[in-house]
């Protein structure tokens, strides 16, 4: 009985051994190609992963800019006669170019009306007038405020 035992040993034994050795070599085989390239890829391909993934920056130009750029000037900035309108109301408009007049003043120091300017460009007398009201009460405001009164 112990031969049969010891032959049946010998038999799992080789099995296995005819299992795993082929298995770890296919294994290894397969590890070892993994990382090469097929056959159709470019020398730049090959060469990009062999020094590592690098990003390129996107230098195009707009088409629409091209003139600029080849001329060599700069964009020239927009003429203030050209400016829109202002599109706040009169009164809100006067209060706070009234204010931050005044606070500018008070905080630099330049004195009392240094900055004052109640004109503006509206068309009616009336938002002008507005303007102008509200432009003193939002100055004396922002002064008094600047200055620590």
């Amino acid at each position: 009985m112990k031969n049969t035992s010891r032959k049946e040993n010998l038999t799992r034994l080789a099995l296995a051994f005819l299992i795993i050795i082929p298995a770890i070599t296919a294994i290894i085989y397969l590890k070892s190609n993994a990382g090469e390239e097929p056959d159709n890829a470019t020398n730049s391909t090959r060469t990009a992963t062999k020094k590592g993934q690098i990003a390129v920056p996107d230098t195009t130009i707009a088409p629409e800019e091209r003139p600029i750029v080849s001329a060599g000037e700069k964009i020239a900035r927009p003429d203030s006669a050209k400016a829109e309108r202002d599109l706040r109301s009169a009164a809100e408009a006067g209060a706070e170019d009234g204010y931050w007049d005044g606070y500018y003043d008070g905080a630099e120091g330049a004195g009392q009306n240094g900055r004052y300017d109640e004109t503006s460009d509206f068309i009616t007398a009336t938002a002008r007038e507005a303007y102008a009201r509200n432009y003193r009460e939002g100055y004396e405001n922002g002064y008094k405020e600047a200055a620590g009164e």
